[in-house]
């Protein structure tokens, strides 16, 4: 705003300045200072001066303008109306550069260009340029000097709503990007409250994914180097039990008698200590017998109130939640593991029971076949001694029998031998 003003005043300055020394009017030299003031005001608003050029651009145009009437004035004359008349719509223009909000400016600048326009008659005491000035006080001046100042007040207000319309059309362009920005910001929003939520879940599966490894891990060391069933089995449902955060857990092992086959409870392990188990359930009996027939995992939130009851010190209590994974080694089910719950248990951790259920089943299954092969060795090294023995006996006997053959043979010969004598006694 003051940039154009600037422009505005300098142009007519320069007119100013052009018209005067074309009369050959002295005073020239006033209009002529007001070139380098405007550019002086450029020059600041460059450097981002923008205060300090808004405070010359409000008060230059009036100290220039009276100065300029105040030198026209000779020794004794009354001020030239004129000089009023061009001065008063100049001060419109601090109102034109500050807005209201500006108090301090605005109000020194508008008190500085109303005394400026007062004491033209005191500046020319120390003005004293000697020549004709009557012409700047003939109707025909004071006329142009009225039609020049509504052509500047119009040029001022042209300057003022071309820049409220860039201001309107900037602020309707600053108003369509905070738009923009906000409705970016939202997404941007949108989109971190989903990283924030992939974030979470991608940490919470990290966190199951370790705790699923280093279980495994655990169960996998304790696993190892153990023989005995019901020891293992009484230290995997511990650790089960407190992993899990259960209540109680059982172990079933497939058995068999007269040619029936069942599912045999093992072991039992309910609120950190092993209870005495001796259950027996039959091939698609209840969720255990269904589990085994159909070698898939069952897990239960609904359960019947009369399946069975937790004991805790709390008293008896139902479980909200129940899981029965079947335990399938070599594609042979050889057992199901169940594990009761006052809480819900999570996917990751029936995932993990999975799991371990395969090397549970492993670690059984070669427990099994280890057994079956101390049995069988049992079995063949008992033969082997029965074998031995039948065979020492035989040897026995065909050592009695060879003696036995050997003392008939000589038998035999000796009645030969007596034959014979008796042959030549009787032939002689």
């Amino acid at each position: 705003m003051s940039n154009r003003l600037t422009l505005l005043l300098f142009a007519l300055a320069l007119i100013y300045t052009t018209a005067t020394m074309a009369k050959g009017l002295p005073i020239y030299i006033v209009p002529l200072s007001g070139l380098p003031v405007c550019i002086l005001i450029i020059a600041l608003n460059y450097y981002h001066k923008h205060h300090t050029a808004r405070l010359i651009a409000s008060i230059a145009p009036m100290l220039i303008t009276n100065v300029y009437h105040a030198a026209a004035m000779q020794n004794g004359e009354d001020p030239i109306t004129a000089s009023y008349i061009m001065g008063s719509c100049f001060v419109i223009i601090p109102f034109v550069l500050f807005d209201l909000e500006e108090k301090v400016e605005l109000l020194l600048s508008v008190i500085t260009c109303t005394l400026i326009l007062l004491s033209v008659r005191y500046l020319n005491n120390y003005i004293d340029i000697p020549f004709d000035s009557s012409f700047a006080r003939t109707a025909k001046y004071e006329f142009v000097i009225i039609i020049l100042t509504v052509f500047i007040v119009s040029l001022i207000m042209l300057v003022l709503l071309q820049t409220n319309k860039r201001a309107i059309l900037f602020s309707e362009k600053l108003v369509e990007e905070v738009k923009n920005q906000n409705e970016s910001l939202k997404t941007s929003q949108v989109e971190l409250k989903e990283y924030v939520v992939q974030a979470e879940a991608n940490k919470k599966k990290d966190r199951e994914r370790s705790w699923e490894a280093n279980s495994l891990a655990a169960f996998t060391e304790l696993l190892r180097g153990e023989n005995d069933l019901h020891k293992i089995s009484d230290l995997l449902l511990s650790k089960v039990v407190k992993s899990l955060e259960a209540n109680q857990a059982a172990l079933y092992i497939i058995q068999e008698r007269d040619h029936e086959k069942f599912l045999k409870g093992i072991s039992c392990y309910a609120h950190e200590r092993k209870r005495f188990f001796e259950k027996e359930i039959l091939i698609g009996e209840g969720v255990v017998g269904q589990s085994f027939f159909e070698k898939e995992t069952i897990y239960m939130t609904d359960i019947p109130n009369n399946y069975f009851e937790i004991t805790s010190g709390l008293g008896k209590s139902f479980p909200k939640s129940l899981l029965a994974v079947p335990l399938i080694a070599n594609e042979e089910t050889i057992g199901v593991i169940e594990i009761a719950s006052f809480h819900e248990i999570e996917n990751y951790q029936k995932q993990f029971i999975e799991k371990l259920g395969e090397n549970i089943a492993s670690v059984f299954y070669n427990i099994q076949n280890n057994k079956r092969t101390e049995e069988l060795l049992k079995e063949v090294q008992h033969l082997n001694k029965d074998y031995q023995k039948q065979e020492k006996e035989l040897t026995k006997k065909i050592e009695r029998l060879k003696s036995e053959k050997r003392e008939v043979e000589y038998r035999e010969q000796m009645l030969i031998e007596k034959i014979k004598k008796l042959e030549d006694t009787f032939g002689k």
